[in-house]
């Protein structure tokens, strides 16, 4: 993975902490419930439900 080194706002830095944290919400509403479900992608590694609401 690349990294790029640039400054970055305090209003996007905000913006980005906030879109982390409703990312970990919606991760940690998947992990706290009764039915958790594993589903496998392609290359047979796993797609769970909080994976795809991490990425909504």
């Amino acid at each position: 993975m690349d990294v790029i080194s640039e400054a970055i706002s305090l209003e996007a830095a905000k913006a980005l902490v906030e879109v982390a944290r409703e990312a970990g919400r919606a991760i940690l509403d998947v992990y706290g419930a009764d039915d958790f479900n594993v589903e496998y992608k392609d290359d047979d590694s796993p797609l769970t439900e909080a994976d795809r609401r991490s990425h909504e």
